[in-house]
């Protein structure tokens, strides 16, 4: 039998059918991949809060921004968001963001795509096992067989980044209010120089202008 094909076994109806991975697969691993999804889910729910809280946009508005962005698209206008506010950002907070933002990328390649994009198949055996190409210029193939230990180990770090992520959202909402504030002082101070130019330049125009000769119309 090759190691594609999995055993055959008699079916509730009395008929032969091919067990699957999905019925191999153990109860306890499925449970973990499934807590993976969950938590991983909540990741992407707080770089979508980043994105309200940086461009001050509702939930609605920014899942019309972001609905197609990938991670890695989201990250990086979040970045972008990050650089224009960089006067009321603190250089040291920025390069944690930064840092932080990073090692989601990281985690996003070498965990999150291996588990939603594996290929699965059944071995010889019975197990089930995942595997993935890499690239490169000497690409390879990589076997693995899931396991709860290691499904738990990966999902302590993404709820340890997590934990990071939603204190990042909270720094970022100081930091983007005093941008705010800063931004309205700013546009204020500026509508007022341009007017005090305008009625300066005006006093300067009248000034300037000829006398007008006096005309006897009588």
């Amino acid at each position: 039998m090759s190691t594609d094909e999995a055993p055959i076994v008699a079916a509730d109806s009395g008929e032969e059918r091919r067990r699957d991975a999905e019925d191999l697969v153990e109860r306890e691993v499925a449970e973990a991949l499934g807590r993976f999804v969950i938590a991983w889910g909540t990741i992407e729910h707080e770089l979508e809060r980043m994105i309200s809280t940086i461009f001050r946009v509702a939930p609605v508005q920014r899942l019309a921004i972001s609905a197609d962005f990938v991670i890695r698209s989201k990250i990086d206008l979040i970045k972008s968001g990050i650089v224009l506010a960089g006067p009321y950002i603190e250089d040291a907070q920025v390069k944690k963001f930064i840092g932080l933002l990073n090692k989601l990328l990281g985690l996003n390649g070498d965990i999150r795509n291996f588990i939603f994009h594996w290929s699965v198949h059944v071995n010889e055996k019975s197990e089930v096992i995942a595997s993935k190409l890499k690239g490169g210029d000497k690409p390879k193939i990589f076997f693995y067989k899931p396991n709860k230990k290691n499904l738990d180990e990966t999902i302590v770090k993404v709820v340890s980044l997590r934990s990071d992520l939603r204190s990042m959202v909270g720094e970022l909402k100081t930091a983007f209010d005093s941008f705010e504030t800063g931004w309205d002082k700013s546009q204020k101070y500026k509508e007022m120089r341009d007017k005090f130019e305008a009625s300066k330049a005006e006093a300067d125009l009248q000034m300037e202008l000829p006398l007008s000769p006096l005309v006897d119309l009588s």
